[in-house]
């Protein structure tokens, strides 16, 4: 593979061969960025902020269905988002989180 700037888009085709992978890995590369951010989208009423990424954590904040959140996609879990909502940091699992195209 060709080195690339830091600042160069890459394909998926660059780093995933598996057919599969490609389709997983799809909708990430479809994002709405603000600066380096994502927006996200609560897809679920009820939805619980917690303080750290774990089900047993405090909840910090609860989301309605539409709520929009920030998500910082340097840091984030297998399963949790690291979002921040009206001055509000904190996890959410990734299946209650639409990203917007």
């Amino acid at each position: 593979m060709a080195q690339k700037n830091k600042n160069e888009e890459i394909s998926l085709s660059e780093i995933v061969e598996n057919e599969e992978d490609k389709k997983i890995l799809e909708p990430v590369k479809k994002v709405n960025k603000v600066g380096h951010y994502i927006i996200g989208i609560a897809n679920a009423n009820n939805v619980y902020v917690r303080k750290e990424p774990d089900k047993y954590s405090e909840i910090v904040y609860i989301l309605k269905n539409g709520a929009t959140v920030t998500i910082d996609p340097n840091d984030e879990t297998y399963d949790y988002f690291k979002v921040t909502v009206e001055s509000v940091v904190g996890y959410v699992l990734k299946e209650f989180i639409s990203i917007t195209d």
